[in-house]
């Protein structure tokens, strides 16, 4: 009887043991657990942030915003006349936009322990302002080793902004840099001869127009006539 006993004794507590074994055989792991595990088998999400437009000479901030923890950045400019002032590799760049902005991408790299994540950005040109447009307006026809006077007349009809003259070999600018009225000597021996100007007007100074007229002589001019 005590034998009998003993039997049923070790039966059950193997029988114990092995249900104990089973469920922790089949135990889930825990989500934390499966999340640090399977993390790289997962595509990390990012975004960026910021003004989807901007203007000339101006400048901009934008952030990356990303899941991964801990991530290095790395922020590119993959096109447009934009540089970076500061935080090229924190998740906020600043950026300036330069005279020549006319529209551009932007791109950033969240990278983590595990994987990693990219994003780029458009930000188009904001125009603000429409410009004057420019003509040249000589006053009269002269001859080589003369005089010439020339004019920037705007298609408003104002005067202010800045005036920046320039005139091709066979000829040199006496007076009148930076303002509508250029006076410019010509050299005997040269002939025909261009003037360019370039006006920055002061309620559109983003975008400054330009234009270039050849010198007009008198068809009397020894040496001429000049085309």
């Amino acid at each position: 009887m005590k034998s009998i006993n003993y039997l049923g004794l070790v039966m059950a507590f193997l029988t114990i043991a092995l249900f104990s074994c089973g469920e922790e055989e089949i135990q889930p792991t825990s989500k934390s657990k499966f999340d640090t595990e399977h993390q790289s088998d997962v595509p990390a999400e990012c975004s960026i942030s910021g003004s989807n437009d901007a203007e000339r000479n101006s400048t901009g901030n934008y952030t990356m915003t990303t899941e991964l923890i801990y991530p290095f950045y790395n922020w590119s400019i993959v096109s447009g006349d934009i540089s970076i002032v500061s935080g090229s590799s924190s998740s906020t760049v600043s950026l300036s936009f330069g005279p020549n902005f006319s529209g551009g991408i932007i791109e950033c790299e969240a990278i983590g322990e595990l994987n990693s994540c990219a994003e780029r950005f458009v930000i188009d040109e904001m125009v603000t302002c429409t410009p004057p447009s420019i003509s040249i307006y000589q006053v009269k026809e002269f001859c080589p080793g003369e005089n010439f006077n020339f004019w920037g007349i705007t298609s408003d009809n104002s005067e202010d902004g800045y005036y920046d003259w320039t005139v091709s070999s066979g000829a040199a600018i006496l007076s009148g840099q930076g303002t509508k009225y250029l006076r410019v000597e010509s050299y005997p021996e040269s002939g025909r001869f261009s003037v360019s100007l370039v006006h920055t007007s002061t309620t559109c100074p983003n975008y400054p127009t330009s234009t270039m007229k050849y010198a007009d002589f008198r068809a009397d001019c020894e040496g001429g006539p000049f085309y």
